[in-house]
């Protein structure tokens, strides 16, 4: 059954003993029935009600809102009634652009990323595999997030590194790094131009970076091996189509990084991961640890006027809503094959080291599939939410000389 949204108009009427009995039974009905539901308190701002039904629909992956008030309210309060239903309007509507120019931005950013960087690798020639399989069933693979608890966490990481497979993601890798632990494996997938800074100053060059076709382009000019996954994204699924070898794809309802590191956990059939600088909450203001790549952005920007405090200080992850709480709710989802636990939960003792040859437990297969103009364009009429159609025409008709 769809989500519910409910409101009472009358206060009166919402406050009263016998509503609220009533409300109780109402909603251990719903949680009974597992039917998502929000309840809007009447005495509250409509600026509350916007934020609590923007981050609803988002959790339940709702697109939009069937109005049905009740026929006695419309003849009791009908103007209390026509002023919500065009507020819902305008939520929706709102919510409607807001989604379209968000569709419209990485239409264009993934198809530009995802076309630039089948070019790049069709001329680097070496150093590029497509993932095939992970071999980590009798070992402890750590996932490694930029949260700010990260800092806090750094001690039992150095202390423990032989006994742990560690995949951070790209925005820790700095922090990881002047703290002289090398990680196993970087992950990076987001297609932004921010991206790039994470990698700056520099990193070793023999630690693979995981990722997919669609990420920043700055990634496929880095001397470090690459390992391309399968995200099921649609151009993803043409490749698939041209390789002799079996692609496996990742599934990643979380929507985070920490969601592809649980997948590689489940690909290689690991009885655990461990979860490190991971909580999608902020610590005084801090939205990430110390030394990611948003500071290598920010820090140019810090003058007399504009403090280095003014520019840091993030309340996005205040409290676990929107795509926070789905992230944490489907990193943590139960299954059956996998344990998740907080690496500061984990008892160490009972793990032993793991050698080098250990260590290299992601593998791949070479390849480099042509597709032409008329696969993608196809593409393009199969899936026209995720793939720009001028992106594809302005890249094969431009000159060769790229």
């Amino acid at each position: 059954m769809s989500p519910l949204l409910l409101w009472e108009p009358i206060l009166e009427i919402e406050t009263a003993e016998e509503f609220q009995t009533s409300l109780l039974k109402i909603k251990d009905q719903l949680f009974g029935l597992r039917i998502p539901f929000l309840i809007l308190k009447s005495n509250d701002s409509r600026s509350i009600w916007r934020e609590q039904i923007v981050t609803f629909l988002k959790e339940t992956g709702a697109h939009s809102i069937n109005i049905l008030p009740f026929p006695s309210y419309q003849r009791i309060v009908p103007n209390e009634i026509h002023s919500f239903i065009e507020f819902l309007k305008s939520v929706q509507n709102e919510q409607s652009q807001i989604n379209s120019n968000t569709k419209a931005h990485f239409q264009k950013v993934w198809t530009h990323n995802y076309l630039k960087n089948m070019e790049r690798i069709s001329s680097r020639k070496t150093g590029i595999s497509w993932l095939f399989e992970v071999k980590i069933s009798n070992l402890i693979p750590v996932f490694v997030g930029a949260s700010p608890c990260l800092e806090n966490e750094i001690p039992k990481l150095k202390q423990n590194r032989n006994s742990y497979l560690i995949f951070c993601s790209d925005t820790a890798v700095q922090f990881l790094l002047s703290n002289q632990l090398e990680p196993d494996y970087i992950l990076s997938f987001d297609s932004g131009r921010g991206t790039l800074f994470h990698f700056l100053p520099t990193i070793p060059q023999n630690i693979p970076i995981i990722t997919w076709l669609g990420a920043n382009t700055h990634i496929f000019d880095l001397k470090n091996p690459l390992v391309l996954t399968n995200t099921n994204y649609p151009m993803d699924q043409i490749i698939q189509t041209k390789l002799k070898n079996i692609w496996p794809s990742l599934e990643n309802p979380s929507l985070n990084v920490a969601g592809i590191g649980k997948a590689i956990a489940l690909l290689g059939r690991s009885k655990m991961l461990l979860l490190a600088g991971v909580d999608f909450l902020s610590e005084n203001g801090k939205s990430h640890c110390r030394g990611t790549g948003y500071e290598n952005y920010r820090l140019p920007k810090v003058n007399r006027k504009l403090t280095w405090q003014a520019l840091n200080e993030n309340r996005m992850y205040a409290k676990k809503t929107g795509k926070n709480k789905i992230a944490s709710e489907k990193l943590w989802a139960e299954v059956s094959s996998l344990k998740v636990l907080y690496l500061k939960d984990h008892n160490i003792d009972s793990i032993q080291g793991i050698n080098q040859k250990e260590r290299e437990c992601i593998h791949g297969f070479q390849g480099f599939p042509q597709i032409g103009f008329g696969e993608w364009e196809q593409a393009f009429q199969t899936f026209p939410d995720v793939i720009s159609p001028d992106t594809i025409s302005r890249w094969f008709l431009k000159p060769q000389t790229k």
